[in-house]
Formats: C-alpha cells, structure tokens, sequence
C-alpha cells in the first residue's frame, strides 16, 4: 500500500480535467486543486515548518478545508477540521487539547483571540491571487504508512470528547475499500454535508478525489432549513452518491414521499452514526426506488472510518432491524463476554491493523486498545457496544456499556427498551434518558399520530420490570442535533415540567 500523499498527487494529474470542487455556479478543476495545494503548501514551508506540524483548520468557505488538507498531507503534517460554527468553548478546548502549533483561517477577526496564546496564526483564502503566493518545489518527504495524519475528537455525547489521532494507512485502506467494494466510477458527484469537524467528512472528500468523482458542497448543509430542502438541491445537481446519519434519511425519504421525487441520478445513500428505524425504511421501500442502493456502515472514529458493513433491503423489515454487517476487508470482529472469552453476545472488539494511533491523551490509550490476544503485533480495540451474532453470521447491535442501567438491583439496558417500543408502538423515532433526580425513565419521541401510553406501557411490562416502564413520555416535534447529526443529549433534559 502507497501512502495517501501519493495517491493524491497521482490522482490530481489523472483526472486532471475533471471536476473536482462544484458549489453553487462554481466549478474547480482537479488541476486546479493542484497548483492551489501546491502554492499553500509552498507559502507553509517559507515559515519552517516541521514535519508532522499539527493545523487547526478553521474556514467559512469549504473549499479551503479540501485545498489545505491537501496542502498539509504534502507537508506530511497533521491537520485538525475545526467547524467554525462549533461553540467557541468547544473551538478553544480542541486547540487546547491537540497541542496544534497553528492555526490556518480565512479570517483575519481570529488573530485577536488566539495572539496571546502559544500558536501561530495564518490567514489562507483558496481566492487569493496566485501572484501574491511563491510556487516551490516541495522537498523529497518520505511519506510513511504508519504516519499520524490528521486529529478528530469524539462526538462527546455521553462523555468528555477525546482525541483520536488517524493514522496515514489507515485513511488509505478505507478509502480504497469503498471505492473497490461498490464499484465507484471516475465523475461520480458526491453529496458533501458532513461538518468537517467529524471524521466522517474524510469519506466525502477523499473517496471522490480519488475516485476522479465532484465533491459537491451544499449551502447551509448543518440547518435544518438546508436539510428540509436537501432532496430537492440533490436532485438539482444530480448526485450519485451521499454519506449521512439516519435522521437525515429520515428527512430525505419523508420528502421523497411527499413529492414523488424518484431521485434518477442516486445510486448510494451510505448511513453511519446511528440506529437505522425500521419504520423509515417501511417507507423508503414502498416508493419503489430500486435504482438507489442502501448500505450500512458501522466502526467508531478510534478504528477509523467504518469496520462494518451491511447491503440493507427489504428483508430487514421482516426481521425488524438492520445488522451492523460484516467485517470490511483485513478485519477481524469478535464478541467478548464478561470474562474476555469469544461468545455469540458480548461487547464488539475490533482487531484490524488500520485503526488508529490511539487517543492524544495517551494514558486513554490501555483501557481500550489492547495487545489483542487472538493475532501477533496487532491491537484489538473495545468499543463498548454490545453486538450479538445472527443465523447469517451478521452482528446486531445490543447497546452501548454506557446505556446499561441498574435500578432497584436490577439491569436492563436503555437502547433494548427502545427497540421494544418503536417495534410495538407509531412512534418514529424515541430516546430514552434517565432522571438521576427520581431514578425515573423519561421517553421523548417523535410521532405524526398520537400515541397510547398505556398501551405502550402494557407491552413492556411483559418484558421488562416495573422501574424500567417510562415514567414521563415528552412529544418533540423534531429531536436538536449536533453538528455531526446525531441527537443532542443534553438539550433534552430541558423539556422536562
């Protein structure tokens, strides 16, 4: 396996009169992309810089995320996507907790807030003339696989966000994965929606780059008023291809139902992030879009990317759920039961030697990354979910370590009754929490119709012990969502009486 450096350089000069970058009336070649990486990269060795330097990267345009990781893989740095839209807390915790050493922005308002910390600050627009930055020759760096490449912090929606350090090969081996697994031809248009701040975002920039398919970017992607009209900007630009969160599916087959909108040009909607509801996909097969593909793709941003795959269909609905899949090539999953033996139910362990490098905070590191004890030289990482193993061989997912509870000495896990409730019940889409305060479940939901509690209740009792039953069911008309799509956990305590 080549670097991804070197792929990239490759693929620049191959599909060099392709498009690369298409916003709005916009359109940016790949030879384009080129000479501008080229020229940041070039403004970047004028101040020294170091190998594996770590930039922050914060822009409003981004087309000037693609240009400067780019800029920064030459370098053979790391970058760190800062989604400028993130709250400043959040911003300033990420510099903080990465240890960058600059800053690249397209906004000269930050030299003020960062000047008196210990980090330097660049101003970077892919629009500045060419004539007011230096071409160079890049020097002869020695691109190595097990190179750090880049930072990510967890989504933190359970816990305090971590670091997570990608490693060069890693990156390579997914990306080379999807595009051989799915066939991915040169031109295809890709949706990108993701918030650069999510490691996500890497499949929606360097499966097309290197691919020779058109990074699509979308305005107001992150709001729910861009989101309501997503389908239709779609269709307009004649996408092929998407990566989203499940919610966003939701939204996307709702619309579809609503307008009768066969979407033509889409091929694949990739979903990762979150539970797949049985009920969307109820509505997404009674539209009769064969033409669209739905795949599943599960791994958490520690093993890089995606570890799991599964071809959804309409046989999922039978069945009630949609399996997290099978292992992607070169990975090895394996369900631990309490006593760390291999079992048909226990927490999912992935062993692969593409993961990642490990957290920033290196102490993190002993608890989940293991010497795995199955395969010499190579590391088995604990995610913390439970899987269980089907008749087909395929891992369902089970729930999360963090969303076991124990009231009244007994046990029971939050994700299972949720399943239980949107099996029996309209409710569309719910989330579980429970109040500390009065050791009480609260369930808020999401319905068109209205519910029967009791009903509800009735049907749990039968599977579950009494202080499992949800005390308090709380309608909300759409659930608030992070900036990497997945439900904001701590705005729904807010709706408590």
């Amino acid at each position: 396996m080549e670097p991804i450096q070197e792929s990239i350089k490759y693929s620049l000069k191959k599909y060099a009169d392709n498009i690369a970058i298409a916003e709005n009336e916009l359109s940016i070649k790949y030879s384009d992309i080129e000479r501008k990486a080229g020229l940041l990269a070039g403004m970047l060795i004028q101040q020294n810089i170091d190998e594996q330097t770590r930039f922050v990267l914060m822009f409003k345009d981004r087309i000037n995320y693609i240009i400067s990781i780019i800029s920064v893989l030459y370098l053979r740095g790391i970058f760190i996507p800062v989604d400028v839209s993130l709250p400043k807390g959040r911003i300033k915790q990420i510099i903080q907790e990465s240890h960058a050493d600059y800053i690249i922005c397209d906004d000269v308002g930050y030299e003020a807030e960062f000047q008196k910390k210990n980090i330097k600050l660049l101003v970077y627009s892919w629009k500045m003339a060419v004539d007011s930055m230096e071409e160079m020759c890049l020097p002869d760096y020695r691109y190595k696989c097990d190179d750090s490449i880049y930072i990510y912090f967890t989504s933190g929606t359970t816990g305090r966000p971590k670091g997570v350090i990608g490693r060069n090969k890693g990156l390579k081996h997914f990306i080379d994965w999807e595009i051989k697994e799915f066939n991915i031809k040169e031109k295809s248009k890709f949706a990108q929606i993701t918030s650069p701040s999510f490691d996500p975002y890497l499949r929606d920039i360097f499966v097309p780059l290197l691919s020779g398919g058109t990074i699509c970017i979308m305005d107001n992607c992150n709001s729910f008023h861009g989101i309501k009209f997503l389908h239709q900007w779609m269709e307009r630009n004649e996408i092929n291809i998407i990566h989203c969160v499940p919610s966003i599916f939701h939204v996307i087959a709702m619309n579809i139902c609503k307008t009768k909108n066969k979407m033509k040009s889409l091929k694949y909607i990739f979903l990762a992030g979150e539970r797949i509801v049985i009920s969307d996909l109820k509505i997404w097969y009674g539209l009769e879009l064969k033409h669209i593909n739905l795949v599943s793709l599960y791994g958490p941003t520690e093993t890089t990317l995606a570890k799991m795959f599964h071809r959804i269909s309409e046989y999922d609905i039978l069945y009630g759920e949609v399996p997290l899949g099978i292992p992607i090539s070169e990975t090895n999953i394996y369900l631990l039961n309490k006593n760390d033996y291999q079992s048909n139910y226990g927490e999912i362990c992935i062993e692969t030697q593409y993961c990642s490098l490990g957290y920033v905070d290196i102490c993190m590191n002993e608890e989940k990354f293991l010497d795995s004890p199955f395969n010499d030289n190579i590391k088995l990482y604990r995610t913390g979910d439970f899987g269980q193993l089907n008749s087909k061989g395929e891992i369902l997912f089970r729930g999360r370590k963090d969303r076991q509870i124990k009231l009244s000495g007994m046990s029971a896990n939050l994700f299972a009754i949720e399943q239980r409730i949107l099996e029996k019940s309209t409710i569309e889409q719910c989330f579980l929490k429970l109040n500390t305060l009065n050791n009480r479940i609260i369930c808020y939901y999401s319905a068109q119709n209205e519910i029967n509690v009791k009903e509800i209740n009735d049907n749990l009792s039968y599977y579950f012990q009494d202080v499992f039953i949800p005390q308090q069911y709380i309608k909300l008309k759409e659930f608030k969502r992070n900036s990497n799509g997945k439900i904001d956990i701590n705005d729904l305590m807010k709706h408590i009486d």
